[in-house]
């Protein structure tokens, strides 16, 4: 468990659309124009079946990945963006010590 290295850069400051495209198994091109389409990308995930929690603990990156061995997140610190599966974050570079203030999970 840990990071893992994303190689998929299309844009800059696209790590919004990389990170669903990492927990929904949807295309880039796909989650693009939905994000286009959408007013907000938290949108497109509640519609999409995900919740949106909060994160009292303030967990970093790397300790909600720790702390969350199994399933599917996608946790923001308010500017950034960032896909967890099964206890890793998948990233360009290692964001683990930002703190992430909420995240979405889908609860099925």
């Amino acid at each position: 468990m840990g990071f893992i290295k994303d190689k998929r850069k299309l844009l800059n400051d696209d790590c919004i659309i990389r990170a669903v495209t990492t927990v929904t198994n949807k295309d880039w091109r796909e989650v693009y124009l939905g994000l286009e389409i959408e007013e907000c990308w938290c949108d497109y995930l509640l519609d999409r079946y995900f919740t949106r929690y909060p994160n009292p603990l303030c967990h970093t990156i790397r300790q909600f990945a720790e702390d969350h061995p199994k399933g599917k997140y996608v946790v923001s610190d308010g500017d950034y963006v960032v896909a967890i599966i099964n206890g890793n974050y998948i990233d360009l570079e290692d964001s683990g010590d930002k703190v992430v203030r909420y995240y979405f999970r889908r609860d099925w």
